[in-house]
This record gives C-alpha cells, sequence and structure tokens, in this order.
C-alpha cells in the first residue's frame, strides 16, 4: 500500500509539473495503475483486522467517511486553485518567482503548482510512513 502512495505520488508528480499532452497521458496511466494496489491492499489490512459478521457495517462506515471528507477536500481544491494559486502565479508574487521557472506562469499554472505540491504530498505520506515500523508491518501484527 505504502509502495502505491509512492508510485501514484511520483507519476502524478510527472504529470502536474509536464506541461503537454504526451507526458500527462502515461504520467496518469502510471499513476492509475498505482490505485489498485493501494485499495486491494487497505481492503486487506480491513478485512484482517475486522470480525466477518460486522465487515459490512465497517466497510459501509469507511466509505461514507471517505466521501464525507473527499467532498470538502475537492471543494477547497478548486477554491484554492482559482482564489490562491492561479493569481499568484499570474502576478509578481513571491510563488510565481520560485516556482515559476517550474510549472510555468501562464494559465493553469497555479493548478499545476497546487498539483504537483498534493502529489510531493502523497510521496512524503508513502515514504514516512515506510519509516515507522508499526505502520510498515501493520499487515503481521494481530488486529
Amino acid at each position: 500500500m505504502l509502495a502505491g502512495y509512492v508510485g501514484a505520488g511520483l507519476a502524478n508528480l510527472v504529470f502536474g509539473l509536464g506541461r503537454s499532452l504526451s507526458v500527462w497521458l502515461p504520467a496518469e496511466f502510471l499513476a492509475s495503475l498505482c490505485f489498485p494496489l493501494i485499495w486491494s491492499s487497505e481492503a486487506a489490512l480491513w478485512m484482517r483486522a475486522t470480525p466477518a459478521k460486522i465487515q459490512g457495517r465497517v466497510f459501509t462506515v469507511g466509505f461514507l467517511v471517505e466521501d464525507l471528507v473527499e467532498i470538502p477536500i475537492a471543494l477547497l481544491a478548486g477554491v484554492l486553485g482559482d482564489s490562491v494559486f492561479e493569481p499568484a502565479m499570474q502576478s509578481s508574487a513571491a510563488l510565481q518567482a520560485v516556482f515559476g521557472p517550474i510549472v510555468g506562469t501562464g494559465m493553469g499554472s497555479g493548478m499545476a503548482l497546487l498539483y504537483a505540491g498534493s502529489a510531493i504530498a502523497l510521496v512524503f505520506v508513502g515514504l514516512v510512513s515506510w519509516r515507522l515500523p508499526h505502520l510498515r508491518n501493520l499487515e503481521k501484527s494481530n488486529t
């Protein structure tokens, strides 16, 4: 699962830094290969840790919580992209000076910066989690 996070994050980073369809398509294809690894590993961990007679309820609540978290995050990303990152990357703000050479300064460069930053965070979560033995060896624990 942690390898899936790192792989998806690296592929999404390439996607965020790319400036053409010839970069975006293979990067997104590679990222999409990582998500079944993440989801199946997560499901296996939940199934192992949850008694069979309550798995339906646990999975339902888990999916509900995921949906309740994903919706506001997607809305927040849109607002941040449109109201913060896009204007900052198209003006003479400090963000443009630092990240302009990497993601550009035209239309969409703010969203590219937000996407690349999110990808770096995903890689960071995977690598830091790998360094924590209780997370790395979670499948070997009794619960």
